[in-house]
């Protein structure tokens, strides 16, 4: 019986002890405590550490210099420029609020080499760069400018935009001073066909004094320069004017359309002028 007694009073002694474990913060650190560093463009993820380990706590992560090193809720870091910044973790009872040094570096830009560029009106491409050395850290980084943005345009990530027949430059730099410039010439876009409404085999037949109107389709479509010029063989059996064909004699006269903008292409027609 004395035995049982002293078994029970020994077990609500262990089971008061556990009730009453401190929760109670005692020291607090990030990851070793090392300063952290870290090259241009990288995150990682910080550790809180708290004594005694059982203990739990809400942080609040926050850093000294936003701009340089930037942390979210849960203590996730990222390089955003070269320098200095404080994180700082503050535990909910405020007693502790342990911080790390981040120093942000990055591997220098030696060379930026850009390819010229051809390319058609309406149109875009995308700049052929090779930044040296292949690990630079501003390497995804670099900021782009038109000497003439009514030539070309170019996008934050370097697509270039053919607005209108011209040449301009695109000029490319890293966030650390080295530049590079390339040509940009856009072209028109160039007439590759013409077809007429009509059979060019058997052409058309006016009667004198009356006319014939011909259509004809510029391929493509939104080619730069659509203009085309029509000529007769012949004015005194029948003349043209923007495609009408008028009558003038009897006879027979070779009608031809031509593109203005290269002269490659052309079709011709007879035309057969009756009384």
């Amino acid at each position: 019986m004395k035995r049982l007694l002293l078994f029970s009073i020994v077990g609500l002694t262990i089971f008061a002890s556990c009730k009453e474990k401190d929760e109670t913060i005692s020291d607090a650190m990030i990851n070793d405590g090392e300063t952290i560093h870290m090259l241009y463009g990288e995150s990682q993820q910080l550790d809180l550490n708290l004594y005694p380990k059982y203990v739990e706590s809400l942080v609040e992560w926050r850093s000294s210099a936003a701009d340089i090193v930037s942390v979210d809720p849960v203590g996730t870091i990222t390089a955003l420029k070269v320098g200095e910044a404080t994180i700082t973790a503050t535990t909910t009872n405020k007693d502790f609020a342990p911080s790390i040094l981040v120093v942000v570096t990055a591997i220098g830009t030696e060379k930026i080499e850009v390819s010229p560029l051809e390319i058609e009106v309406g149109k875009s491409g995308k700049l052929k760069i090779t930044v040296s050395p292949n690990d630079a850290s501003y390497k995804n980084a670099l900021v782009y400018k038109s000497t003439d943005a009514t030539v070309a345009k170019v996008g934050e990530d370097g697509e270039v935009q053919a607005i209108s027949v011209g040449e301009c430059q695109i000029e490319v730099a890293s966030p650390d001073g080295v530049k590079a410039v390339c040509n940009v010439e856009v072209k028109p876009i160039k007439v590759t066909n013409i077809n007429l409404k009509i059979s060019a085999e058997k052409g058309i037949s006016v009667k004198k004094g009356e006319s014939y109107t011909v259509e004809v389709d510029v391929v493509p479509s939104n080619a730069t320069n659509k203009n085309i010029t029509w000529t007769t063989s012949d004015a005194s059996v029948a003349t043209v004017a923007n495609g009408v064909v008028t009558g003038v004699a009897a006879g027979t006269a070779i009608i031809t359309v031509k593109s203005e903008g290269d002269g490659k292409f052309s079709k011709s027609f007879t035309v057969t002028v009756t009384e």
